[in-house]
């Protein structure tokens, strides 16, 4: 066996707009290999440890800890772990209207499924908290829900936060060079 899993299937709330299906931790032995050639749905992994290799398409990236990456339904993809420095992450596999919507909120498409998302506490915590939420199925996966939503949050808020340093960079050399004319 090439990696240590615990996986938990969701019995599905009734929402339409965002269902988490399956959620999970896993801990890849080296050059161990998931070659799906079609997946159904949308499926979030945030990489806690180590770093693996990730193709969709024809593209692959170097994908490491504090980055996370989205498969993509109906493209096929592989991703394998790392020889020496194998990957441990936490996933999520969603669907609903709203799972695109999403996706293009953060910027992420088959040419570019790779974002960076900071890894602290608060991260940390709401991603084992939606594994553990997976396992009870106390509140018809609307827990789970919540702290996936808890996570995008924090990318999305990080994203933001990129883009207005951006902004506000480009602002201060436009100045510069408006005052150098």
């Amino acid at each position: 066996m090439s990696y240590i899993t615990d996986r938990h299937d969701i019995e599905l709330c009734p929402n339409h707009g965002l269902n988490v299906v399956t959620c999970g931790w896993q801990q890849c032995h080296g050059g161990h290999l998931c070659n799906r050639r079609f997946y159904p749905h949308h499926s979030f992994t945030f990489v806690l440890k180590g770093k693996g290799y990730y193709t969709i398409g024809e593209r692959t990236f170097e994908i490491h800890a504090g980055q996370c990456f989205v498969i993509f339904p109906e493209i096929s993809t592989t991703y394998v772990a790392d020889m020496d420095d194998p990957w441990e992450y936490i996933f999520a596999i969603v669907n609903g209207e709203d799972a695109l919507s999403l996706i293009k909120l953060l910027g992420m498409t088959p040419e570019n499924p790779v974002l960076p998302y900071r890894m602290n506490q608060e991260m940390i915590r709401n991603l084992n908290a939606m594994c553990q939420a997976g396992t009870s199925g106390k509140c018809l996966g609307y827990d789970v829900i919540g702290y996936f939503l808890l996570c995008i949050s924090g990318i999305v808020s990080d994203y933001a936060d990129r883009n207005r340093k951006e902004n506000v960079a480009d602002n201060y050399v436009e100045s510069a060079i408006a005052y150098m004319k």
